[in-house]
């Protein structure tokens, strides 16, 4: 993942710092559509978010809670 990257307005950095907030369904408007334009133009977060969704799941299943 490039750190610098800047696609649709957010850097990947800044797409990490929302990636869990975006995952729980706390993103709302213009944030949410920057977020999702990213992820699509941008291989490397894309791959991360997948990661971490993949990696929540895993956690939520050792607490018996159903994955989203």
């Amino acid at each position: 993942m490039d750190r610098v990257a800047d696609v649709c307005s957010f850097t990947c950095e800044q797409i990490c710092d929302r990636l869990s907030d975006y995952l729980d369904g706390e993103l709302d408007g213009r944030v949410l559509a920057a977020v999702e334009d990213h992820l699509r133009g941008c291989i490397g977060c894309e791959r991360f978010a997948g990661e971490l969704a993949a990696t929540i799941c895993a956690l939520r299943q050792l607490g018996r809670a159903p994955c989203e």
